[in-house]
C-alpha cells in the first residue's frame, strides 16, 4: 500500500458540495472562539435508523468501558480499558492531546457509542457483558478505547457521526463530515510512512482508520471508492509486520474485509467482464487464500453467521466462476471440468447443510442470532443452487425435466424456511440484505416472495439510508423488471450482468 493512495484521488473525500476547503481543528487541538461547529442537541441519543434508542445511557455505557464517566473534565486522568496485542487486558491511559476536545465532539462521539456501535452487529438488542467484550462489538470494545488514545482514531470516528447524520437528512453537518474525514486523509499518509520507516509493529490506528473510511463510503455511497479501501487492506496484509502482530483489531480487520470480499463477489462480474474504470480487486496471495479459509462455527455478532460459512459461500464463488469459465472450452474438453465441479458442488452442498453455528449465550436474545445465522446458512444453500446447478441446466438444456422440477420444489421449499424465520425476527436488520437479495433473484418468479423481498427491503432503506441497500433493492428490481418483460436470462452471471459492480452485501 503506498502512503500516496489515501492522500489524493484514490481514496476519495467524498465531497460535500458546501465544503469551502477550510479544516476544523479537531480533538487533540485547542478551538478558537467562534469556530465551533453547531450542536447536536436533540440528536444525542438518535440511533443508526433515525429513531430515538431506548434504554440508551451514555454513562452507563462509559463506565463499562472506561472506569468513570469521560470527556469529563479532568479528561487526562480517566484511565482506560483496552485490549493489548497479547489479548490481555491492559490500562491505559488517554491521551493527554485529547484534553481539549470540544462540545460538539464530545457529542459526536456519544452518538457514534450509543447509535452507531448498536448496529454494527448483527442484532443491536443483545445484552452486552459486564465487562468489555471486543467479540461482543469491536467497534464498541476495541475501535472506540483506541481513539481514546489515538488522534486519526477519534477524528475519523467524528467523522462517521457526521455524515450519518447528514445521510438521515442533518445537512448542517456536511461541512464537519468533510473537514474530519479530509483531516484523516491528509496525516493518515505521514502515519503510514513513519510507521514503515520505523519498522513499527503497532499498526492498530491504521487499520482502525481504513475500516471505518471503507465502512463510511459503503454507507454513503457503495460506489468505487470503497474497492480502493479493500485493495489497500489487502496491500497492507502482504506486509510481513501486520502478518506477525496480529492483534484483536488486526484479526477483526481481516475479518472485515475478508466478508466483504467474499459477498461481494456474489454480486460481481468474473473480473474480464468488470469495467474497466472501477478498481479490480487484488489476486489474493497464499497468506490471503488461507486467511479465506476460516473453520470456526461460533457465529461473529458483525458477520451475522460464522466465518465458516463465509468461507463456504467464498468457496461457492470460486466453483460459480469456474463453471461459468467453461464456456470457453471446447464441448470436447468441458466434460472432464464439469464432472470434477459437479463432485466438488455435492461435497460443498454437504458441509452448509451440515453445518452447526453456534453462539453460547444463555440470553434470550441468542435465539435471533441464531435465527439471523441460519438464514444466512439458507441463503448460502440458494446461492449454491443458482451458481452451481442453474449453470449445470443451462448447459445440458434440463430447465424441462423432472429431475430439475424436483430440484426447484425443493428450492422453495428451503425459500419458504427462509421467510419463516425471517418473520419471527423483531425487525428486519441489514445484516440480512445478502439473504434478501440472493432471495428475490432466485425466486424472482414466485409473486409472494417478491411482495416479501420487497417490503424488507424498501424497511431497511427507509431505517437506515444506507446507499448499499438502497442499490441492492434498485438491482432487485431490474432483475425482476427484466423478467417481466421476457428477458431470456437465467444463469447468474447474465441476470446481474453491468448492475453491480461496486456493491457491498457484507
Amino acid at each position: 500500500m503506498t502512503p500516496k493512495d489515501y492522500h489524493t484521488g484514490k481514496a476519495s473525500l467524498d465531497q460535500t458540495d458546501d465544503y469551502d476547503g477550510t479544516l476544523m481543528t479537531t480533538g487533540p487541538e485547542k478551538k478558537k472562539a467562534g469556530t465551533s461547529p453547531i450542536p447536536i442537541g436533540t440528536h444525542d441519543h438518535r440511533n443508526f435508523m433515525g429513531t430515538i434508542m431506548e434504554g440508551v445511557n451514555v454513562d452507563e455505557i462509559f463506565m463499562k468501558l472506561f472506569g468513570e464517566v469521560p470527556l469529563s473534565p479532568p479528561l487526562m486522568s480517566i484511565a482506560m480499558t483496552s485490549y493489548n496485542t497479547s489479548q490481555s487486558l491492559t490500562m491505559l491511559p488517554i491521551h493527554s492531546n485529547l484534553a481539549g476536545i470540544s462540545p460538539v465532539e464530545q457529542q459526536l462521539l456519544n452518538y457514534f457509542v450509543t447509535a452507531i456501535c448498536p448496529y454494527c452487529i448483527c442484532y443491536p438488542n443483545i445484552k452486552q457483558p459486564a465487562q468489555p467484550n471486543p467479540e461482543m462489538n469491536p467497534y464498541l470494545y476495541l475501535i472506540v478505547p483506541l481513539a481514546m488514545r489515538s488522534t486519526i482514531v477519534f477524528n475519523v470516528l467524528i467523522a462517521t457521526s457526521a455524515k450519518q447524520l447528514v445521510m438521515l437528512g442533518e445537512k448542517e453537518y456536511s461541512k464537519i463530515a468533510t473537514s474530519y474525514t479530509a483531516k484523516v486523509l491528509i496525516e493518515l499518509p505521514d502515519i503510514i510512512q513513519s510507521k514503515q520507516k520505523n519498522n513499527d509493529a503497532d499498526w492498530d490506528d491504521v487499520l482502525t482508520v481504513i475500516i471505518m473510511l471503507c465502512f463510511t463510503d459503503i454507507a454513503s455511497n457503495c460506489g468505487s471508492s470503497w474497492l480502493v479501501h479493500l485493495n489497500g487492506a489487502k496491500q497492507f496484509l502482504r506486509d510481513s509486520s501486520v502478518r506477525n502482530s496480529m492483534s484483536p483489531i488486526s484479526k477483526f480487520f481481516v475479518r472485515y474485509f475478508v466478508s466483504h470480499e467474499v459477498m461481494g463477489e456474489t454480486s460481481w462480474e468474473n473480473r474480464a467482464g468488470r469495467v474497466n474504470a472501477i478498481p479490480q480487486p487484488i489476486a489474493d496471495d497464499q497468506y490471503m487464500l488461507r486467511l479465506k479459509n476460516d473453520y470456526s462455527t461460533d457465529i461473529d455478532l458483525v458477520l451475522g453467521c460464522s466465518p465458516y460459512l463465509i468461507t463456504l459461500i467464498h468457496k461457492t464463488n470460486v466453483l460459480g466462476a469456474c463453471y461459468e469459465d467453461l464456456e470457453l472450452e471446447a464441448p470436447e474438453d468441458r466434460v472432464d471440468f464439469e464432472n470434477d465441479i459437479l463432485e466438488k458442488k455435492e461435497i460443498l452442498s454437504q458441509e452448509i447443510t451440515n453445518m452447526v453455528q453456534r453462539f453460547d449465550s444463555s440470553d434470550e436474545s441468542a435465539t435471533h442470532v441464531r435465527t439471523i445465522a441460519e438464514i444466512k446458512k439458507l441463503a448460502a444453500r440458494l446461492y449454491l443452487f443458482a451458481r452451481v446447478d442453474i449453470e449445470n441446466s443451462y448447459y445440458g438444456g434440463t430447465f424441462g425435466t423432472y429431475q430439475f422440477a424436483e430440484k426447484m420444489r425443493k428450492i422453495g421449499k428451503l425459500a419458504s424456511r427462509l421467510v419463516e424465520l425471517q418473520k419471527t425476527l423483531p425487525d428486519t436488520y441489514v445484516t440480512l440484505l445478502w439473504p434478501l437479495f440472493v432471495l428475490g433473484i432466485v425466486c424472482a418468479n414466485d409473486e409472494e416472495i417478491r411482495w416479501f423481498v420487497l417490503d424488507a427491503l424498501t424497511r431497511m432503506q427507509k431505517t437506515r439510508e444506507l446507499r448499499s441497500v438502497r442499490t441492492a433493492r434498485t438491482v432487485v428490481l431490474s432483475v425482476w423488471k427484466e423478467k417481466d418483460l421476457g428477458r431470456p436470462c437465467v444463469r447468474w452471471k447474465d441476470i446481474l450482468k453491468d448492475k453491480c459492480n461496486t456493491l457491498s452485501l457484507a
